[in-house]
Parts: C-alpha cells; structure tokens; sequence
C-alpha cells in the first residue's frame, strides 16, 4: 500500500464531486434566471396591459386602438431583449405587433391552448399570467379585458431561449474555473500532507488511517469552500436579477407619472395611485414596499405586503430621503430604489421601493441549505 496511489483516487473523488454539485448549481440557477426573466417581463406586459384596458373602458373596440403602436414603440425601446410584443383576438389572430409581418398571422395552437382559455376566462387576475415555451422562444401572456371583464384579446411578450442560455453558460464557465482553481489546490494540499505527514517506515495500519484522514481533510475542506463561493456568487447574482426587475418596474411607475404631471396633475392628487402600488407589491413578492414622497420627502402614498398604508397628515412629516418605515440606512443601499418623478420642469417628488430582506435571504438560505446537503452526501460518499 502506498500513499502516493491515493492521490489520483483523491483528484478524482474530489472532481467528481465538483462536477455534481456544479451541474446542480448551473440546474437551480437556470429555474431561477428564467422565472425571474418571466417575472420582469410581467412586470412589463401588466403596465402595458392597464394602458390597453383603458382605452377598452371607453368603449373603444380593440381593432381599433388609436396610438396603439406608439406604446408598442416604447415597451420595445425599454425591454432591449423581447422578441415580439403582439395583441391577438382570442382565437389567436394577431391585430398587432411590433413585427408588421406578423399582424395577420395565426397564434399557434400550442401558444392559445385550452389551459390558456381556462386561466384567461377566469375571474382571478393574479392568476391569469400565463407562460409557455414554443419554438425555442418563451411567451408571457396575459389577458385583454374589456370593461364588462370579457376576454377580448391576448398579450404576447416573447423573448428568445438563448438569453436564459447565454447567462447559464457564465456560470458554467465560472464554475469550471473555480472547480479548476480548488482541485490544483486540494491536489497541492494532499500531496504536501502526504509527503510531510505519512512517513515511508510506518505500519500498513497507521499509514492508511493517516491517509484517509488526509484524504477526509482535504476534501472536506474543499467541497465546503467551494461551496461557500457557490452560494455566494447565487446571492450576488440573484441580487442583480432581483434589482434589474425592480429598476425596470420603477421606470415604468415613473413613466406613468411624469406623464400625468406633465399635464398639470399634482403629485398629492394621483387618484388610486396607491391601490396601483398595492397591486405592484402583491405581484412582486421581492419588494417589501413601495411609496411615493414629495419634493420634500413626505410620505403621500405607502403600500406594503398586507396592502394599502394610510398616511394622516401627521404621519406624512419630513424624514431623511434614506430612511423609510422600516429604517434602512445607507449600509443597505442594495434593497433600496429612489427614482425623482418629474413635472413640467423640475423634481416633483420621489418613488421609493424597498426590497424584501426577508424574501431574498429565504431564497439565498435554501439555495445555501441545498449546497450544504449536496456537499455532506458528496463527501459521505467520497470518503465512505
């Protein structure tokens, strides 16, 4: 028995492993990216959704929405990697489409299928978000209702399957340099313990228990650091994810109330603007609450996860634009968003999103808890 001929089984244990624990990461981080991608997108089909049913509300048929292309135009411009943004009647003929040879055309049965009519025809709009992947492209559907809630057409956001790709295969090539990186080290490691701790003369009994304590050593310590670097490159990541979708649902609040004060409304006027940003949160469990304040950095309207918040006046007093309800400081700048809204000329006031710790951190510790099992299986398993 000698030790050097544990050294390539300990390399290959230890790759391996690596290898197992990498291909699940690359599989959670997948389901992640591309449910928050749909989400994002969500996020963008319901803001143009409200604009389209406005217009519905005044009797306006849906074959004839006047400046229709126009608000096709800008979702385009802000949302750089949709595919196609269409509006088709419930049968699936598109009306319109940011693709001008597609108006005409026919949904495929495989996009406007029978799950889609049930969820659509039903009376929960939280429910009524519907996603499919066809062809290589994802499709994020929702609902055009008119103002007796008929279903009158359908919302189509699509973007490419290579976009979920191209980000997998960062952290494919991340991960294989990382695994790379502590497989030189733990072979580094073994073979200096093994020259330093085992001598040449010891007995067949006390030279094995020495190795396999090496061995357990160095690999424990490998799996457990690489898995550390693991979870938390996901955080970052999921950070970044999570912060990209609430930019982009901030903008377009913003949008929508830069416009309505451009036209003179004041900003402590916005009818049923908090009732829009109660629906906001209930459809984005990553945000914790939202608000706007004015010039002055007053409250004037306040939504949090169990709804609606009611601001009396003496609950509307100045405070610090960096601090809010639940007193975040200027340590935590990454789970907060401050956007100014402006009027016709200058800074009006302000939309303040706060990011919920809790839902993020309950993300990264079961992300953490998967890693950590995989890794003690994976040493079991190695050692044992």
């Amino acid at each position: 028995f000698h030790a050097e001929d544990a050294i390539p089984d300990d390399i290959s244990c230890l790759g391996g492993s690596e290898m197992c624990i990498r291909d699940s990461i690359v599989s959670s981080f997948e389901k992640l990216y591309t449910n928050s991608l749909i989400s994002s997108y969500s996020v963008v089909g319901r803001d143009f959704q409200r604009n389209v049913e406005s217009a519905l509300r005044f009797g306006k048929p849906i074959e004839k929405l006047y400046g229709i292309e126009k608000l096709m135009e800008e979702v385009e411009k802000n949302s750089q990697d949709l595919d196609n943004l269409t509006i088709s009647l419930p049968q699936g003929k598109v009306l319109y489409s940011i693709k001008q040879d597609q108006v005409g055309a026919t949904l495929s049965d495989k996009i406007i299928n029978d799950a889609l009519r049930t969820r659509f025809n039903g009376g929960d709009r939280a429910a009524q978000l519907y996603s499919v992947l066809h062809e290589g492209k994802y499709h994020i559907m929702l609902p055009v209702k008119n103002r007796d809630e008929q279903w009158t057409g359908t919302l189509d956001l699509s973007f490419g399957e290579e976009i979920i790709n191209c980000r997998v295969k960062k952290m494919i090539l991340w991960n294989f340099k990382m695994q790379g990186i502590f497989t030189v080290i733990a072979a580094l490691l073994t073979g200096f313990f093994l020259y330093v701790f085992v001598p040449i003369n010891a007995d067949e009994r006390r030279l094995k228990m020495r190795i396999y304590f090496i061995l357990f050593l160095v690999l424990g310590l490998s799996q457990i650091s690489y898995s550390f670097f693991n979870a938390k490159h996901f955080r970052e990541n999921y950070m970044t994810i999570v912060r990209t979708k609430t930019l982009t649902l901030t903008s377009l609040l913003k949008d929508d109330i830069d416009y309505l004060l451009k036209k003179g409304v004041r900003i402590d006027r916005l009818i049923k603007i908090d009732v829009l940003l109660s629906e906001i949160i209930s459809a984005t469990p990553e945000v914790d609450e939202i608000g706007i304040l004015d010039r002055d950095k007053r409250w004037l309207y306040l939504a949090d996860v169990n709804g609606v918040v009611g601001l009396q006046e003496d609950e509307t007093q100045a405070e610090p634009l960096y601090m809010s309800e639940h007193k975040y400081d200027l340590e935590d700048w990454r789970y907060s968003i401050i956007v100014p809204v402006s009027g016709k000329s200058d800074i009006e006031g302000y939309i303040r999103v706060n990011l919920s710790r809790k839902f993020i951190g309950s993300q990264a510790v079961s992300y953490t808890h998967l890693r950590a099992h995989e890794t003690a299986d994976v040493i079991s398993y190695a050692v044992f």
